[in-house]
């Protein structure tokens, strides 16, 4: 009975080593076959991110000598980034003998999926890209866009980014920028110069409209070529409500205002009306 184990037990043993030495072989076969592509795939996957990298900020310096738009400039780099990269991870998988023409249909079905669930966030990509033909504004205009003011520093994929005067960087997203209006203060090299100016009820209405009048012709910022008026707004029960209009350059806007309103006061007071 002893013996019969023994043989039982040795049989076993040759069994687990022939077992052992089989699977040996197949993992050192399977070695064999995919430790290229595996070094094959991690030579594409450094090299080609090193490239893409290089590549992106070889073009957004080429484009910002260029005479593109400076609002197409960062969409179009972070574009070629992403397809880059896109490119680079479909030459990997091609190393471990993936089928991409199958890879991209799963991809766009996918897609489509993800679509529908990200879509208020694909939107602001849509939007962006409405933007980016329409151009209701370029970079460095001063905007209003919804219920946010201030200079456009940048359009990117998902959002539009602006900084305040002052000196808060705003990001609104594309598709709020899109169904809102937009107040371009910066299209045109000229704007209306607007000042509102509260006379008291005591004071001579016409004595006021004359001073102002003459403060406005004084004025070395307004635009001499292009109308100007001092008008009565409103008359109330304590005060009168004037304004004045006058096209100045965009740039000489709060300028022009704050010397207007300035001088407004103290040719007023030189002239004994009180302002409300």
């Amino acid at each position: 009975m002893r013996a019969r184990r023994e043989r039982v037990w040795r049989r076993v043993q040759a069994m687990d080593e022939t077992a052992i030495m089989a699977e040996a072989a197949a993992g050192w076969r399977f070695a064999v076959e995919y430790a290229p592509r595996v070094a094959g795939a991690l030579i594409v996957l450094f090299v080609g991110g090193f490239a893409a990298n290089w590549l992106s900020r070889l073009l957004e310096r080429k484009l910002q000598t260029s005479r593109i738009d400076a609002t197409f400039r960062p969409m179009i780099a972070t574009s070629f980034h992403y397809l880059a990269l896109g490119l680079v991870g479909l030459i990997v998988l091609q190393q471990f003998g993936v089928q991409t023409a199958s890879l991209l249909a799963v991809l766009g079905t996918a897609g489509l999926a993800i679509g529908l669930a990200l879509q208020n966030t694909l939107s602001n990509v849509a939007a962006g890209l409405v933007l980016l033909v329409l151009r209701p504004f370029e970079i460095g205009d001063q905007v209003a866009v919804s219920d946010q003011t201030g200079v456009v520093l940048g359009l990117a994929m998902f959002h539009t980014k602006l900084r305040t005067d002052d000196g808060v960087d705003i990001v609104v997203p594309n598709n709020d920028v899109l169904k809102n209006a937009i107040r371009n203060m910066s299209h045109y090299p000229d704007r209306i110069m607007t000042a509102t100016l509260d006379i008291s009820a005591a004071a001579d209405l016409k004595l006021a409209l004359t001073t102002l009048r003459e403060t406005l012709d004084a004025q070395p910022l307004a635009i001499k070529e292009l109308p100007r008026a001092v008008v009565v707004d409103a008359i109330a029960g304590g005060s009168s409500r004037l304004v004045v209009t006058a096209w100045v350059r965009n740039e000489d806007y709060l300028q022009a205002r704050t010397q207007f309103l300035c001088d407004a006061r103290e040719r007023l007071h030189a002239a004994g009306v009180s302002l409300a």
